[in-house]
């Protein structure tokens, strides 16, 4: 029988969130393997079909396995706009509210840490590339993991324990992942404006599930690069290099915050607030990191271009 209070958390979460999910079991590597393996649904599923689903969850909470929640496949094609930021201080939990991005729900993965969702919109739908755009850009804003960006992070779903080795207490039990607070209906104050800053979002648009328009600054980049911009580039590219390992072996940036994306982010941020052309950075990055993909430089264009939250 699964524990009331472990209902409780479940429904309360479910509710906040106000759509289909798709839960997982996430388990350790097996002996003699490298990697652990997950137990998907992968299934729009209802609340009444998850809370159904809670005594497996609760059997496979007990062998070891961790308990997820994410967005159902279904957003793939009319994503509901909620995006979900990992790995948060409670400070900076509160800094979101400050900021007009007033989750909807937050859960407390682990001592001092949080997992926040955000809902942008009231109604309608939000382009699918859009909210991939978005969780980077809050991840990198708010120094949360910017490895969890998918526009269907799972998060841990409150009430079942957290089986992280790492988190082990000295009596052998696992901390609980807890509900630190549900607001059902709940919709950012700056949900809107947050997406308009980074795509262009239409406002009326937004309820009737209109995409967004691409940046004018955001365009697929020339492959024409002023030899003497690409010099200035270069500069700027050493230069921030070189603060973000400072910072790094200073203990002021977490590593996962020290990637080459960080540094190419770093670099278009710091040449648009000098004047550069985003078609001639867009160019230089994408000359600089072809393996990335033909999407890169917009996108890393697209968040250096909005204005850096207050932390």
């Amino acid at each position: 029988m699964v524990h009331p209070a472990t209902q409780r958390a479940v429904r309360t979460a479910i509710n906040a969130l106000g759509a289909p999910l798709d839960i997982g079991f996430v388990f350790p590597p097996k002996p003699g393997e490298e990697r652990g393996y997950g137990q998907w649904t992968n299934r729009d599923l209802e609340p009444s079909e998850i809370m159904a689903l809670l005594p497996h969850a609760a059997a496979a909470n007990a062998r070891g396995g961790n308990v997820y929640m994410r967005l159902g496949p279904g957003v793939k094609d009319n994503h509901p706009g909620v995006v979900m930021i990992d790995d948060l201080a409670a400070n900076t939990v509160e800094q979101l509210s400050k900021d007009g991005l007033e989750p909807c729900l937050v859960v407390q993965t682990s001592a001092g840490n949080f997992q926040v969702w955000i809902r942008l919109v009231a109604t309608g739908t939000v382009p699918y590339a859009t909210m991939g755009l978005v969780a980077r850009h809050l991840a990198h804003a708010y120094d949360g993991d910017e490895r969890a960006v998918s526009p269907r992070q799972p998060g841990r779903l409150p009430g079942f324990t957290n089986r992280k080795p790492k988190h082990q207490l000295q009596d052998g039990r696992f901390p609980f992942v807890k509900l630190n607070h549900a607001e059902p209906g709940r919709v950012a104050n700056a949900g809107i404006a947050l997406l308009n800053r980074l795509a262009s979002f239409d406002t009326a648009g937004a309820a009737a599930g209109a995409g967004p328009q691409t940046p004018r600054g955001a365009a697929e980049a020339s492959t024409n690069i002023d030899p003497e911009i690409d010099l200035v580039l270069d500069a700027i590219h050493s230069e921030q290099r070189e603060r973000i390992m400072r910072e790094l072996a200073a203990g002021r940036r977490a590593p996962h915050a020290a990637s080459e994306s960080e540094v190419d982010f770093a670099v278009a941020r710091a040449a648009t607030q000098r004047g550069i052309a985003p078609e001639q950075v867009s160019a230089w990055i994408a000359a600089r990191r072809p393996e990335k993909g033909r999407s890169y430089p917009e996108s890393t264009l697209h968040a250096a271009m909005v204005p850096r939250y207050c932390r």
